[in-house]
């Protein structure tokens, strides 16, 4: 049987929005279920970003729209760029030689322990 979002609680309603016009219950019961989880593990104004993508992650997941290991594929992605561009950096910053590790950090937006680190300090 479908419900219409607006028969979920409503701040799980209000998240989803109006363009998922229904669900299963079993989905409704898992949407809010997750968004519970979610709400207590970033529980912080300051984690209203980290929220938030949490809560696509399982609109995505209940809703079928990606798996878990489609997200999980995109991470180990994710992460493999991170570290090829920190390997990149790495070695500009060595080849960079005039200026001191603030103006080095300054110059690439790093903190300067991400300086001291490159340069094997």
């Amino acid at each position: 049987m479908r419900v219409s979002v607006d028969e979920l609680r409503p701040d799980v309603a209000a998240w989803l929005g109006r363009f998922e016009t229904t669900v299963t219950e079993v989905e409704a019961e898992q949407l809010t279920a997750a968004f519970d989880r979610v709400l207590a593990r970033y529980p912080s104004v300051d984690q209203a970003e980290e929220r938030e993508l949490a809560l696509l992650g399982v609109k995505g997941v209940v809703l079928r729209e990606q798996s878990l290991e489609q997200v999980g594929t995109a991470w180990q992605q994710a992460r493999d760029a991170e570290r090829a561009a920190m390997y990149r950096l790495t070695g500009a910053m060595l080849a960079t030689t005039e200026g001191s590790e603030y103006r080095l950090a300054t110059r690439a937006g790093v903190h300067r322990s991400t300086v001291r680190k490159a340069l094997g300090k």
